[in-house]
């Protein structure tokens, strides 16, 4: 018996559907990856003739569209699409703001800016299919070996290729993200250092070693609550209450106020005497809005710059000189991790020093605690009581007693 051919599905089909004057004919057209037929549309034509020369037009512009899509995709390059790719209103910033995630014109500046003096000088004419592991690969251990810039700093470069592709991916001009498969660099981290208890009394026991009483507080602050810089130079004079300070902004530089980091408003808990310090300053100094202003300019905090160099003029004043205070790596955030470890070492739970402190996690919590040997009393105490403790455990009737004994 003889086959009958069989006939090739058609691309679409057409049909009337009634309306107020004349019936219109609609179309249903055929995905050409599924064969599933797509929602209905409408031709505009009331003769079936029409409607089908409509369809076949329909048919070839898309066509060419594609075709023309498809060679867009072919040779896009890097520096193509990565043009306004840190913009705020850029695709990129609005779909993370949108998902709730922290994007500060700060991150998006320095992003770009690592983009333009970094990346596309290197990629910026390479198509963003050309791109492969291997490659990327190839320039991390370059950047790695040429020592030019730190370890560190190539994790970032890595880091900022790697979100351009991985938006590449989403908007569908690759299909994978070269990026994601190359390792970062293992970055051997200079550790924070940390004051000590004696060497903060001596700094902030006596506001006399200070020029300016206003840094004398803003250091007072930052030891005693772990505000950060930015959270402190945008402190704002209805922010400061009598037993607490509400955290509600940052400044950034160039932009002005914004929310904290990571979003991290909260309450903070201030002592008689950082609530006396901070009353003597809105006193003397009649701040409008901003705390800490700069000069005549009410409305700008004090700059990081002059902050940092205060502290440093006080640190030298007891004992603590340049080189020093370079070698143990303190910095003004050093009283963050100060306090950090400070509140942990006394007991304080983990929970509370992370509301306080604006961390996001314990991880980060981790990361800013220092403990030296002599914040484990409570551990010498216990190894002081075991020294005591009979030769054999089996004298003991049962191990609530040793328990007991190591109490």
């Amino acid at each position: 018996m003889e086959r009958r051919p069989i006939r090739p599905t058609p691309p679409y089909s057409v049909f009337r559907r009634p309306s107020q004057r004349k019936p219109i004919y609609y179309a249903r057209f055929r995905d050409p990856d599924t064969g599933q037929r797509r929602s209905a549309i409408s031709t505009g034509c009331t003769r079936r003739d029409d409607a089908v020369r409509w369809c076949e037009r329909y048919l070839t512009q898309t066509a060419r569209a594609t075709a023309e899509a498809k060679e867009k995709t072919e040779h896009i390059t890097l520096g193509e699409y990565a043009r306004d790719f840190w913009n705020i209103d850029s695709t990129y910033a609005q779909s993370r703001m949108a998902h709730l995630y922290s994007c500060s014109r700060g991150y998006l500046d320095i992003a770009e800016s690592n983009t333009r003096n970094h990346i596309l000088p290197v990629w910026g004419g390479c198509r963003l299919k050309d791109l492969t592991p291997g490659k990327i690969d190839a320039w991390v251990i370059r950047l790695c070996r040429e020592g030019t810039i730190s370890p560190a700093t190539v994790n970032k470069l890595l880091q900022t290729l790697r979100t351009i592709l991985g938006r590449a991916v989403a908007d569908g001009w690759i299909t994978e993200n070269p990026a994601a498969f190359v390792k970062p660099v293992r970055a051997q981290g200079v550790e924070r250092g940390i004051l000590t208890p004696e060497e903060v009394c001596r700094l902030l026991g006596d506001s006399s070693i200070w020029d300016d009483f206003r840094h004398y507080t803003i250091n007072l602050l930052a030891v005693t609550t772990g505000m950060r810089m930015g959270e402190i130079r945008g402190l704002c004079v209805e922010n400061v209450k009598p037993d607490h300070i509400d955290v509600r902004h940052s400044w950034e530089q160039g932009y002005g106020l914004k929310p904290p980091k990571f979003n991290s408003i909260r309450e903070v808990p201030i002592s008689d005497r950082v609530r006396a310090a901070l009353s003597r300053v809105i006193a003397e100094t009649k701040p409008n809005t901003i705390l800490f202003y700069c000069g005549s300019r009410k409305d700008t905090p004090i700059s990081k710059n002059w902050i940092e160099k205060n502290l440093y003029g006080a640190l030298r004043l007891i004992g603590i000189l340049e080189v020093e205070r370079k070698q143990r790596c303190i910095t003004f955030h050093s009283h963050r991790h100060f306090l950090n470890t400070l509140l942990l070492s006394k007991g304080v739970p983990e929970a509370k020093v992370r509301e306080i402190t604006g961390h996001r996690s314990l991880k980060m919590s981790q990361h800013y605690t220092h403990f030296r040997a002599a914040d484990f009393e409570e551990v010498v105490n216990i190894q002081s009581r075991l020294l005591k403790m009979p030769s054999s455990a089996e004298q003991f009737e049962s191990p609530s007693e040793i328990s007991t004994q190591l109490q």
